[in-house]
């Protein structure tokens, strides 16, 4: 038998043999119940024995189940607490990336004689054929392997949040963890952008000079290829691009 339907039996036997007392003694005789008060306290000596263990029981249950339930909650908590440092640890790697890559790409810029947060899109690529990629190879090669690693670290921040938030109704914390990691992403694209408009300038100059560059040569052709896949992944997620 369930702890539910224990719970509802137990009072009504109570209840039923409270209420044979009283009719008995109080109401109409029943014939074929004592009228003698010893046998009833008899009765009720026994009937106290057998019921007290089972509310005893019963007592128990309900502790056991009120600290499953303060246990769970305790679980929860700690979940939830552990998922959060886990967010702010990764937000934290992808800001110091997101810093490290503004600190890259600053002298491509200056190169360029632009500043990204305030040029359009489709004036990238012009601002890009105004560097000579030779002079800046090493530096664009770097700032490469930054935006790789940023994009990389970001993905699995946004999938966690989306694993997080999956089951949610209304709007939450998390929610704005998101929201603040989209918007960040949607301005680091822009840079993502224009390094790749360096790239395939520089991709064709160390091409033609295997030789002296073969190793650059290899980091632009991975990332050349990683924006293109980052490119349709991010469009079919709705978050960029």
């Amino acid at each position: 038998m369930s702890k539910i339907s224990i719970y509802g039996v137990v009072p009504l036997i109570i209840i039923g043999v409270l209420g044979i007392y009283y009719l008995n003694f109080n109401v109409s005789e029943v014939s074929s119940l004592s009228k003698d008060q010893g046998d009833w306290g008899s009765f009720g000596s026994y009937f106290g024995g057998v019921v007290g263990p089972i509310l005893a029981f019963l007592a128990y249950l309900g502790v056991k189940e009120q600290i499953k339930v303060q246990q769970n909650l305790i679980d929860q908590q700690n979940s939830n607490k552990a998922l959060e440092d886990h967010l702010l640890r990764i937000k934290e790697s992808f800001e110091r990336l997101v810093k490290l890559t503004d600190e890259a790409i600053s002298p491509l810029e200056k190169r360029a004689s632009i500043n990204l947060s305030e040029t359009l899109k489709g004036d990238l690529e012009k601002a890009a054929s105004e560097i000579d990629t030779i002079h800046v190879l090493d530096d664009l090669v770097h700032a490469g392997r930054l935006i790789q690693g940023a994009q990389f670290v970001f993905k699995s921040y946004l999938a966690l949040i989306e694993e997080s938030t999956r089951h949610l109704k209304i709007d939450t914390p998390l929610n704005e963890h998101k929201w603040v990691a989209i918007v960040t992403w949607r301005e680091f694209e822009k840079k993502a952008l224009f390094l790749l408009h360096l790239m395939r300038k520089a991709e064709r100059f160390t091409a033609d000079n295997p030789d002296l560059y073969s190793e650059q040569y290899k980091e632009i052709i991975l990332y050349t290829g990683a924006y293109e896949r980052w490119e349709q992944e991010w469009k079919r997620m709705g978050l960029g691009f």
